[in-house]
């Protein structure tokens, strides 16, 4: 039963473990939808009809239409992933649970003698 409650220990970190993991993704994605906001509003602003990206050292330049376009793309693409990983933060959560749950149940069942 004490071999049983170690492996339930074990498990329980890896999961936790992974919900570290899934959490600093969705940072991750986060601040990269509030820096392409940025950019999605600044290019609101702008009427001319080119705009310049950086690629590398060089400014290259790209027609404004094109560059809303890509950053309306990047949004919808960064909200999917945060959607995605909310759903999985959710499961991992629920197992979180569960096995703290497991956990609590077979502590209470081992007794003062498996202590």
């Amino acid at each position: 039963m004490a071999q049983a409650l170690g492996k339930e220990v074990s498990d329980l970190r890896k999961i936790q473990k992974e919900l570290a993991r899934i959490e600093s993704m969705i940072q991750d994605y986060v601040l990269k939808k509030h820096e392409n906001e940025m950019v999605r509003d600044e290019l609101q602003i702008v009427t001319d009809g080119n705009v310049y990206k950086l690629i590398g050292p060089a400014l290259i330049p790209q027609k404004l239409d094109e560059a809303r376009g890509n950053v309306d793309k990047r949004l919808e693409f960064i909200n999917k992933e945060i959607t995605r990983l909310d759903k999985l933060k959710a499961d991992f959560l629920k197992k979180n649970e569960e096995k703290q749950e497991k956990i609590m149940k077979m502590q209470k069942d081992l007794g003062p003698r498996g202590k």
